[in-house]
């Protein structure tokens, strides 16, 4: 009879292939092998699996960001050529007639920008996210 060598974790895996009599029990070592290798290279195959999910998953939040980024840019070109930026596309605020509410939307409008640029171009926050 055989022991079930799919209940060994690894040190006792390399333990028993150390120990055993590789002429005498040939079969035994051959699955002894096989084991040590399906667990040293499964761990392999998820990571490999993960980094494809992870880049799919890069590259849609990318897209969305760079969609945000052409967003604000319009928002901002409106702003600067017809002197008024819209909130929440209600209200428009004029730069004549209040100019720091003006100035207040286009600075939070300039910080989404550059935000989503800084997001869209850099992965060090997807590094960051992986780790």
């Amino acid at each position: 009879m055989d022991p079930d060598y799919s209940n060994y974790d690894l040190t006792e895996l390399v333990e028993a292939r150390e120990s055993i009599d590789r002429n005498a029990h040939i079969h035994r070592y051959f699955k002894i092998c096989q084991e040590i290798d399906a667990r040293v290279i499964q761990p392999k195959e998820i990571q490999r699996l993960n980094s494809r999910n992870n880049f799919s998953n890069l590259v849609f939040v990318k897209v969305i960001f760079s969609l945000l980024s052409i967003f604000f840019t319009h928002k901002l070109f409106i702003a600067f050529t017809d002197s008024y930026i819209s909130w929440r596309g209600k209200t428009n605020y004029y730069a004549q007639q209040s100019p720091n509410v003006y100035y207040l939307l286009v600075a939070v409008n300039v910080f989404f920008l550059l935000f989503c640029v800084y997001l869209v171009v850099t992965n060090r926050w997807a590094n960051k996210l992986n780790a």
